[in-house]
């Protein structure tokens, strides 16, 4: 296959985020500004996607108060500081291929001017013309300087820990450029 470029269609795009404390969780979305993936050989061999931090929302709290009250600290200095650093960026380097359509994408992550190498499997196909990237990535938001509630940092903490690991799952898809 020609080396193609794909733009992501962010409205058939999503990233779901799940955050996990000591007693439970909490799910929800941030959106994308922007997407581009360049494929050839069968696999993804570089792109970004933009996220908008000031997008975060929480899915599961129905309560309008207590919602709005999870998101403003999401996008306070504890968390995100969204207002300073109001994009993250996910550069991708390469991907290799595991096993059928399950590769393991390689790049940089960029939340709060902080980068870090991240990788990950993902299920990476095209049918119909349309490149479709699939996959969960770990991430230690220690790693970004969000330190609120977290075990490594803080001792006695109790209920109110924090795991540093949160996960996103990312459903994109893509067009490619005529």
């Amino acid at each position: 296959m020609e080396t193609k470029t794909f733009i992501v269609d962010i409205k058939n795009s999503s990233v779901i985020w799940t955050g996990r404390k000591v007693l439970g969780e909490h799910t929800g979305t941030i959106d994308i500004i922007s997407g581009e993936f360049v494929f050839n050989q069968n696999a993804v061999v570089k792109g970004n996607v933009i996220f908008d931090i000031n997008s975060i929302m929480v899915t599961d709290i129905t309560d309008p108060t207590t919602n709005a009250k999870l998101v403003g600290h999401l996008l306070a200095d504890d968390f995100f500081a969204a207002e300073k650093y109001p994009t993250a960026e996910f550069n991708i380097v390469g991907s290799e291929h595991e096993m059928n359509d399950v590769y393991i994408i390689n790049g940089t992550l960029t939340i709060r001017e902080t980068s870090h190498s991240i990788f990950f499997p993902a299920t990476i196909f095209i049918s119909d013309g349309i490149l479709s990237v699939n996959g969960k990535a770990m991430i230690d938001r220690t790693n970004f300087g969000m330190k609120f509630g977290s075990g490594n940092f803080f001792s006695n903490l109790g209920d109110s820990m924090i795991d540093n690991d949160f996960t996103l799952e990312i459903n994109l898809s893509a067009t490619p450029i005529s």
